[in-house]
């Protein structure tokens, strides 16, 4: 009987792994994920293993019941139908389609609200965002953000990001987040209608103006876009450290010259992983009038 207690322990640890990183976000389910191999990112691994791991939980109940005297129909039965299990499992080897209500990548998804009407996960591509600005002359200028994301990142509705005073929301994405801190990273743009050509140290006094707390690591200048300050600083809220990095630059536009703002936002902690994103955007932004 102690035999069948191992297999019993093990198919169970797998089937509770499964649910929580099916269904959470917990420290133990990013975790799982981070070291998981690339197949448990495929959708038919996500009813293989519970499959497999519920048909093994059956076959050594139906071998306990065996052991303990039940009715022969009554553990035979319940081998066949852990057999089945096995059957469907080795089934999805095959392109299959996969309910959604176990599919780990959809419930991922539908957890950050990358879900689309029709039930479809938003996938990942040009990020495209319309404004009109009002300028001094009280002309309204339309313009058209678009770049391309990087792997994780996903467009964010602008009207789910407060926009600061005296700027505008252009551009919103969404990216890894961490459980620990419960925050999503972001990556914004915003213009403004300001035509002077922005400094070193300019960036540095608009943070610690507008976040508490706000040590500035660098500002430097950056090759790109052309005539822009970069400026990294790390701050702290409710206990939990983030670091960011901003990009400004002004451009020549009429009826009068705008000053662009990317930002990247994210818990330090995630930052490592995060740090270039901002950089693909700011290299494949497009902004047009």
């Amino acid at each position: 009987m102690f035999v069948v207690l191992i297999p019993l322990t093990v198919v169970s640890i797998g089937l509770f792994m499964w649910w929580i990183e099916t269904y959470t976000d917990s420290p133990l389910a990013v975790f799982w994920r981070a070291t998981s191999s690339a197949s448990h990112s495929t959708r038919g691994f996500s009813v293989r293993i519970p499959l497999f791991c519920l048909g093994g939980l059956i076959v050594c109940t139906s071998v306990l019941a065996e052991l303990s005297g039940v009715p022969q129909w009554t553990y035979k039965s319940l081998r066949l139908f852990g057999y089945f299990l096995f059957a469907v499992a080795a089934a999805y080897f095959l392109p299959l389609p996969v309910p959604h209500c176990i599919d780990a990548n959809w419930q991922w998804h539908k957890r950050r609200g990358l879900i689309d009407e029709n039930g479809n996960i938003i996938p990942t591509g040009s990020a495209i965002a319309e404004t009109s600005i009002l300028q001094i002359e009280n002309t309204a200028m339309t313009l058209t953000a678009t770049c391309t994301p990087p792997s994780r990142w996903h467009s964010l509705a602008t009207s789910a990001i407060q926009k600061p005073t005296r700027e505008t929301l252009l551009l919103a994405l969404t990216g890894p987040d961490d459980p620990n801190a419960r925050f999503s990273s972001t990556i914004t743009l915003t213009v403004s209608p300001i035509n002077t050509i922005p400094q070193i140290g300019d960036l540095t006094e608009a943070l610690r103006t507008t976040i508490p707390g706000w040590i500035t690591l660098e500002e430097i200048p950056s090759p790109r876009p052309p005539g822009a300050i970069m400026c990294t600083g790390i701050y702290i809220d409710e206990g939990t450290s983030f670091t960011s990095i901003q990009f400004q630059w002004a451009t020549p536009t009429t009826p009068a010259p705008l000053r662009f703002t990317a930002t990247l936002t994210t818990t330090t902690h995630l930052f490592p992983a995060c740090a270039s994103d901002i950089f693909t955007v700011i290299n494949t932004l497009k902004i047009t009038q």
